[in-house]
């Protein structure tokens, strides 16, 4: 496959994991990022200390990020002239004008396909996708279209009718067990860790479990507003931080068990996406527990290779069982990161999106 790629891209490990297998497929690439600061492209004292006056001037604050937010897009069309790519692959791009996808179409006809690392479920994000749907060739989601309910199901067949599911993936160079010091075991190992954002469901989670081992990695506070209240019984297992980059490879490589509690868990039957620490926690060595869903089971063989749950009870009783054979965790834990490793990298995710995309062009 030799085509001239537009990577619209995050500067993460993942990020830089999909550009090294595009050029592993052959493609000539171009990685454009989508974070990186057009107002304050270089780091100076100077400079951080006007964005810091910013950040507590709420109406300056907002117009400097619009402004920003122009430059991106104004530079994108400027990149998308010069390169002039025949496929540009956007990762959600949610800082993308409408103005400025409908222009890219006219500068030489590009394949314009976006992968939406979100789902469609998320809160307040069904709308936001419906009017960007439109605009893609191509449109790929993480979550199982058929079970999604009817009326979205409905809507995705009216916008666009090459909307695919394509799940998320690990970068198992970047997800990988890792050697950790002495102080670093005890710094990030815990009978049962939890990583991500508290909301009120995985809160009344966690406060069952607070009588073990316990260590939350996150944000004290989020849209759901501050769940850490005075007499939270999840005091005591809070590390006050969020861990990123290594430090999380570290949690999920030294933890016994990590427990993944999906945002719709509880409130959806039928789940239509699996979260990104299914991958990662097993490619990282680790033993997940994760939520029972349909797409699960379409990934793993579930009970060998990943165990999951499906009420507050049966996460209790498998995490006393499984605590208390670490033979038995360590046996699933090595066949979950072979199958990720077989069947659920980037480089894989990437030859099916281009296989879907051959048979529907």
């Amino acid at each position: 496959m030799s085509k001239k790629i537009l990577l619209v891209d995050y500067p993460h490990p993942d990020g830089f994991a999909r550009e090294k297998y595009l050029k592993q497929l052959g493609c000539e690439v171009y990685f454009y990022n989508l974070v990186k600061s057009r107002l304050w492209p270089e780091k100076n004292l100077v400079k951080e200390r006007i964005k810091k006056v910013l950040s507590f001037l709420g109406s300056a604050n907002r117009i400097t990020n619009k402004l920003d937010t122009y430059r991106l897009n104004k530079e994108l069309l400027n990149t998308v002239r010069e390169f002039r790519p025949d496929i540009i692959l956007v990762i959600k791009g949610d800082s993308l004008f409408i103005d400025t996808l409908k222009t890219i179409r006219k500068i030489g006809s590009p394949l314009i396909i976006n992968w939406y690392a979100d789902s469609i479920l998320s809160p307040n994000r069904k709308e936001f996708i419906y009017s960007f749907m439109k605009l893609y060739d191509f449109f790929f989601l993480i979550d199982e279209i058929e079970l999604l309910p009817l009326g979205i199901r409905k809507q995705i067949e009216l916008i666009n009718k090459n909307v695919f599911t394509l799940p998320f993936a690990a970068n198992t160079e970047f997800y990988r067990p890792v050697e950790l010091s002495s102080d670093e075991k005890d710094e990030f190992h815990a009978e049962i860790s939890f990583v991500g954002t508290i909301n009120p469901v995985r809160k009344k989670v966690l406060e069952q479990l607070a009588n073990f081992n316990l260590k939350i990695w996150g944000p004290q506070t989020s849209s759901w507003g501050d769940w850490l209240t005075p007499d939270s019984l999840l005091r005591n297992a809070y590390q006050k931080r969020c861990v990123f980059g290594s430090d999380v490879v570290k949690v999920y490589s030294i933890s016994d068990i990590v427990l993944d509690i999906h945002f719709l868990y509880s409130l959806t039957s039928e789940i239509p996406n699996v979260t990104t620490r299914v991958y990662e926690v097993p490619a990282s060595g680790g033993f997940v527990l994760t939520n029972n869903s349909p797409q699960l089971t379409k990934l793993f063989r579930v009970g060998e290779e990943i165990i999951s749950y499906s009420n507050e009870k049966e996460i209790k009783k498998l995490i006393e069982y499984y605590l208390n054979n670490p033979e038995e965790r360590k046996k699933v834990s090595l066949r979950g990161r072979e199958r990720v490793l077989r069947e659920h990298t980037y480089l894989q995710r990437l030859k099916m999106m281009f296989s879907l995309i051959e048979r529907n062009g």
